[in-house]
């Protein structure tokens, strides 16, 4: 099978154990979310009460059970579930859908 060379980073995932084969990397990623390259010049991250513009995404850094607070939180203004990043592109679940989006993701870092 032949790999786009935009792919290509597929076939490190595969070695570092995220997957099983290059298979299961498209399938996951079939339907992945991101951002058009050349849409932005820069990406600026400040502390929220430092920040000197407005924020497209933000992020939140927090304990589980704070997570989940912000998650109920989100349900019960929005009437809408959060998302969850699982072992895909993680910069795409954290940053590219909320900002596509507008919805609620979270993600469990170790």
């Amino acid at each position: 099978m032949r790999i786009p060379c935009k792919h290509a980073k597929w076939f490190i995932l595969v070695p570092m154990g995220v997957y099983k084969n290059v298979a299961a990397v498209q399938c996951s990623w079939k339907n992945n979310l991101n951002v058009d390259p050349g849409i932005f010049n820069a990406v600026t991250f400040a502390p929220l009460k430092d920040a000197e513009f407005d924020p497209d995404v933000i992020f939140i850094v927090c304990k589980a059970n704070q997570g989940m607070e912000i998650l109920h939180a989100n349900a019960y203004d929005s009437r809408a579930h959060g998302l969850g990043a699982d072992s895909g592109p993680i910069c795409s679940k954290m940053a590219a859908i909320p900002y596509l989006t507008g919805k609620v993701t979270m993600d469990l870092v170790m």
